[in-house]
């Protein structure tokens, strides 16, 4: 229930002829009547998290776990990197620091201590789930302010639903809950939130890619990474979600839960189910919203296909743990295109998320000094040195 969900919703619905309209403060959807029925579901049953617009009250967030001196005790190790074991546990501690400074020094009247007493027990207890919620739930008097990972992760946790019409009604009120927490001043810990991940994807950049595992490489960092990373810091803009509960409460889309599962049942259809609750739902044709992993020896477009089969080659990894393919182009540092016996060509070049650079498809943001900004300078100054060096050539 990422971007591409939200857009098909929005083409198979507003594209058809209907239109939202504000009554009152609240947006409703007039139906045209020739939009289908929409059942949405996942895994984690609930769509990407909305991009935020509430600004900061506090102080500025900071790098408190993932700091330059915890990357470089990482790098001192022998051995390679792994993501889950050795960078995910410090991005998670991260993320709660993130929270309550903002929530502790930008609403100090909605917390029972201080932000200087709240953060040494913090420095026990982040690690902790269980142990967090308990010293949480003692100075922080409402839900919505409180905050830890799996929760961010996996909104709906291990619920079950007496019937379809529960889990709808859950999905619905997690959507409001979302936008609250994202868009209003007075839920200002969702921009710091934003700006955490966002320090600890930058973080990444300083260890190279070579001492990551190759799991970490082919699996953790391009896909478990990116998938939370982007479900927390790049979904929907506020209007689309606020879009997506009127379609429901117009009839037009309803929430199936989490964990869906979906099969196909010749003579009835595409039949949809949750284990969290009981019945399933039948239709007659079946949206997957899912964007491909990449894969560029198998590409439709045919240059990305001669780059990573006859003029280069798709990165692959391996060591004793894990052996595979990224789908990627290799590339070196400056962006030179790795030909298939080992070389980096001199003249041909490739930038961009079809590339070996783990960071390579990472948008970019005002004032941060992003990643793929970064790159791209640094391949630009590459090319600009080739031709440098054939005009030399040609004057000589």
């Amino acid at each position: 229930m990422g971007l591409a969900s939200i857009d098909a919703v929005v083409l198979l619905a507003e594209g058809r002829g209907g239109r939202f309209v504000r009554i009152d403060g609240r947006l409703t959807y007039e139906p045209s009547g020739a939009e289908p029925r929409l059942h949405l579901g996942s895994r984690r049953g609930v769509p990407y998290r909305s991009k935020v617009s509430s600004p900061l009250r506090g102080e500025t967030p900071t790098r408190e776990v993932l700091t330059p001196a915890a990357v470089a005790e990482l790098l001192a190790r022998p051995g390679a990197v792994d993501f889950v074991d050795d960078v995910w546990p410090l991005i998670a501690r991260e993320l709660v620091w993130g929270h309550y400074r903002e929530l502790f020094t930008g609403h100090p009247d909605r917390v029972g201590t201080t932000w200087q007493s709240f953060r040494e027990i913090l420095r026990k207890v982040d690690a902790d789930t269980p142990a967090l919620r308990a010293a949480v739930a003692e100075v922080v008097p409402d839900p919505l302010d409180r905050f830890d990972v799996p929760a961010l992760d996996r909104p709906l946790a291990d619920e079950e639903f007496a019937d379809a019409g529960a889990a709808h009604d859950r999905v619905r009120r997690h959507i409001l809950d979302d936008l609250r927490l994202r868009t209003t001043p007075e839920r200002s810990t969702g921009q710091a939130l934003f700006l955490t991940i966002l320090g600890s994807f930058l973080a990444l950049a300083d260890i190279p890619r070579e001492r990551w595992s190759a799991r970490s490489r082919a699996v953790d960092l391009p896909v478990t990474w990116h998938t939370f990373f982007s479900y927390v810091a790049s979904g929907p803009p506020p209007h689309r979600l606020e879009e997506l509960v009127a379609l429901a409460d117009a009839g037009i889309v309803r929430f199936l839960g989490p964990d869906v599962s979906v099969r196909v049942e010749p003579g009835r259809g595409f039949a949809a189910s949750s284990p969290r609750m009981p019945g399933e739902v039948v239709a007659h044709a079946l949206v997957d919203a899912w964007l491909p992993a990449p894969g560029a020896a198998a590409s439709d477009d045919p240059v990305l296909r001669e780059l990573a089969t006859r003029h280069g080659r798709e990165v692959t990894v391996a060591d004793e743990g894990f052996t595979g393919s990224l789908g990627r182009i290799d590339v070196d540092a400056d962006g030179r295109v790795i030909a298939p016996t080992g070389g980096a060509h001199e003249t041909v070049f490739a930038l961009g998320p079809f590339t070996a650079g783990t960071e390579a498809g990472a948008f970019t943001r005002p004032n941060a000094n992003s990643l793929s900004l970064r790159q791209t300078d640094r391949v630009a100054g590459a090319v600009a040195s080739a031709l440098a060096a054939r005009r030399v050539a040609v004057i000589r």
